[in-house]
């Protein structure tokens, strides 16, 4: 990774969805490849960073059901807890949508909003109840 860098490889260089280096790794839960592109001396990726609809490493990270990576990006970096993308939701909804209950739980644990609705008001809670992901719901319901 450090050779690429130094040799000038493109750190936010956009692919499909516009999603950049750091957006792939951390769909594939890389943690250290993330920490590299965001503190390389070199050139550095941003963490404000989003894909074509708007997506986070956050959101990307709760997505992929990387429930490791999550507790890591709220343990080292700074980025916004309820961030949105363009349908309004949160990683948290992400999360729901995919029944990933550990990933809520750290979710949770890092202070996001449980009771924030998506553009078309629906809370995680509710997204949870639409996919039939009742370990989810239950969850949700004990938080707020």
């Amino acid at each position: 990774m450090t050779a690429l860098l130094r040799g000038g490889a493109q750190v936010n260089a956009r692919g499909p969805m516009q999603s950049t280096p750091l957006h792939y790794a951390a769909s594939q839960g890389h943690w250290e490849t993330v920490k590299s592109l965001l503190q390389n001396d070199v050139s550095r990726a941003s963490v404000d960073e989003r894909t074509s609809s708007g997506n986070t490493i956050l959101h990307i990270a709760a997505d992929c059901n990387r429930v490791d990576l999550v507790s890591r990006i709220f343990e080292e970096l700074n980025v916004p807890r309820d961030s949105v993308i363009r349908a309004g939701e949160t990683a948290l909804h992400k999360a729901a949508a995919g029944g990933y209950v550990a990933v809520i739980d750290e979710l949770l644990h890092g202070g996001v909003d449980v009771k924030k609705r998506n553009h078309s008001g629906q809370t995680a809670r509710m997204v949870a109840e639409r996919e039939s992901h009742y370990g989810c719901v239950a969850k949700l319901l004990r938080e707020g």
